[in-house]
């Protein structure tokens, strides 16, 4: 017997991938511009392929514990389980590096909203690998992953004008002519002052 909601999880896999994609064809054209990643958006980089490929992996979970024979509802209990301790973990790596690169900068509104949407997911996940408040199902386990991704879009919408933005205001330094040595500016000087003879 397939597993329930086994295309759905196709969907959200290819979704995925194509949304990793997209995000380095931005990537991309921000090369082209001719300026190079600052911390923050390496930062947001690796943050958005993180986002895709999480997504992948535990959109495909489910699917591969079927293929062990185990039953359904127990696949969606330890699907859950493993969703709530790698996200968990994956986001406190997140924060952590985080600090580092942009400590100047303090937490924008729409983060502390994902982060704490992110919880709430994370809740649910955990009730559906816990089975008591209510039976696991894979209603919750795909609204799980689909607001990953959802979030991952969100974050690449609201991040979108740190990478189209020119070089100049992101501060990046653009080639400069090499300087005078002080001994080739002392010989110019001097071969102006020199009178000319008739």
């Amino acid at each position: 017997m397939e597993l329930e909601g086994a295309a759905y999880l196709y969907a959200l896999v290819a979704a995925a991938m194509t949304f990793v994609g997209f995000s380095a064809i931005v990537i991309i054209l921000r090369q082209t511009m001719g300026a190079t990643l600052s911390p923050f958006q390496l930062l947001l980089t690796q943050l958005l392929v993180e986002h895709g490929f999480v997504v992948v992996f535990l959109s495909l979970l489910p699917l591969l514990l079927t293929l062990f024979g185990i039953r359904h509802e127990l696949v969606w209990q330890l699907s859950s389980a493993i969703a709530v301790f790698a996200v968990t973990v994956w986001l406190c790596n997140y924060l952590w590096r985080r600090y580092p690169s942009v400590r100047t900068k303090p937490q924008p509104g729409y983060v502390r909203v994902n982060m704490a949407i992110q919880t709430l997911t994370l809740l649910a996940l955990l009730g559906n690998a816990v089975g008591l408040i209510y039976r696991p199902s894979p209603g919750v386990y795909a609204a799980g992953m689909s607001w990953i991704l959802v979030q991952g879009a969100d974050i690449f919408l609201l991040s979108l004008k740190h990478y189209l933005r020119p070089p100049h205001v992101d501060g990046d330094s653009s080639p400069q002519a090499p300087q005078n040595s002080g001994a080739g500016t002392t010989r110019e000087s001097n071969r102006r002052r020199r009178p000319v003879r008739n």
